[in-house]
This record gives structure tokens, C-alpha cells and sequence, in this order.
């Protein structure tokens, strides 16, 4: 082998034995710093979603999900005004655990990240404004809906489950979605994560099940 040879294969071997050290120190020094990175990112990340005021879901004009501007961290909480009476259909918008029906369904548009807003989204990077996301409006009845709860709820045999569903028999639309025993989702998109946690782990193991939708 002549010298050039030589050279071009040293080289070669110390920036293999440069590459390997780097992966070391990578793996083995660094771990921790870039656990704790990815933790920051995720705060972050957390941080943006919750900058833009989520959409409200609407029935009959009136917001049965909406979202609050609020002094810590979270700029905007999501709460629900009528309690348990819309969380079978309307569902829940926690911090750290997943959407549920219409808030999982619509999420795209609800917060404002659907192709839709586009052109709102480009004019938020020359005014710095963040617009809301869109409004869901719902085929629900208000009276229809409320009526069917206080029936399930308040019964003159005592049951504690039921379930209710009401239909357009001209178009098909949905009136009334209700099951019970229900559950207030206002615990579960609390921004006390720790307490939304115990919340949903409490409402997981009680045998009456208000988390299962009777009504589907």
C-alpha cells in the first residue's frame, strides 16, 4: 500500500473512532439534558395550544362548550357551562389526556388548525393577533335535550340508567343525545392536571360507568 493510501486510511479510522466517541458521549452524557429538553418541549408545545381561544359548541345560540381566558400559564381553559347535561355528545378537552366526541371529532376546526383558516392564519404573522378557532354548531335541541336528562335523572322509578335519543324524522338530524348517570367534564379539562387525573381515574372505576355513552 503506498503512503497516500496509508494517509487516506487513518483518516478514515479516526473519524470512525470520532464518530463512535460522539455517540457515546451522546447516549451516555447527554441523555438527561435532552429528557429534560424534550420535557420543555412538550410544556411548550402545550403552551401554544392553549395561546388561541378554542371555538364554542353551539346549541339553539347557545355556547355548551367554550373556553375562558384565564391567569396562569394555559392562557384559555375550556369549561362547560350545563355541567353534565351536553358531556355525552359534546365530550371533553383535557390538558394532558385525549379529546372526546364533538371536541375530538371537530378538533381541527375548534382550534383553529384546519386548512379552513388559512388566510387567518397568514394574517396572524403580520399582526400577531391570534384569532379563535371556528364555532360547531349542533342539530341538538336545547329544550329537547335538557328535557330528556331531567326525565333520566329524575324518574319515577328510580333508575340510575338510562338513555335517550331523539331524532328529526324528516331529516335525520340528532335532537337529543343523553345518558346516564353522566359525569361534569369541567373536572376533566381542569388546568389542575393532577386533580383532572384523580377525577377521570374516579369516574373510570365506578361501576355505574358515567363515562360509557349509553346512548351509542
Amino acid at each position: 500500500m503506498n503512503a497516500p493510501l496509508r494517509r487516506v486510511g487513518v483518516v478514515v479510522m479516526i473519524l470512525f473512532g470520532l464518530l463512535f466517541a460522539n455517540l457515546n458521549w451522546v447516549q451516555v452524557y447527554k441523555s438527561n439534558e435532552y429528557t429534560a429538553n424534550d420535557e420543555l418541549n412538550h410544556i411548550r408545545v402545550q403552551a401554544q395550544e392553549y395561546e388561541r381561544a378554542r371555538g364554542n359548541i353551539i346549541v339553539d345560540g347557545v355556547a355548551v362548550a367554550k373556553s375562558r381566558e384565564t391567569s396562569d400559564t394555559l392562557k384559555y381553559e375550556r369549561i362547560y357551562p350545563f355541567d353534565n347535561i351536553y358531556s355525552h355528545i359534546v365530550g371533553y378537552k383535557p390538558v394532558n389526556l385525549g379529546a372526546t366526541d364533538v371536541e375530538k371529532m371537530e378538533n381541527q376546526f375548534l382550534a383553529g388548525t384546519a386548512d379552513t383558516f388559512i388566510d387567518d392564519r397568514i394574517a396572524e404573522m403580520f399582526t400577531g393577533k391570534r384569532s379563535p378557532g371556528g364555532n360547531v354548531l349542533l342539530t341538538l335541541s336545547k329544550q329537547v335535550q335538557e328535557t330528556a336528562y331531567k326525565q333520566l335523572s329524575d324518574n319515577t322509578i328510580g333508575a340510575t340508567r338510562g338513555a335517550v335519543v331523539a331524532l328529526d324524522p324528516t331529516t335525520g338530524a340528532l335532537l337529543a343525545l343523553a345518558s346516564t348517570p353522566s359525569f361534569d367534564p369541567n373536572k376533566l379539562s381542569s388546568h389542575d392536571t393532577d386533580n383532572a387525573a384523580k377525577t377521570f381515574e374516579k369516574l373510570d372505576k365506578d361501576p355505574l360507568k358515567p363515562l360509557l355513552n349509553r346512548a351509542l
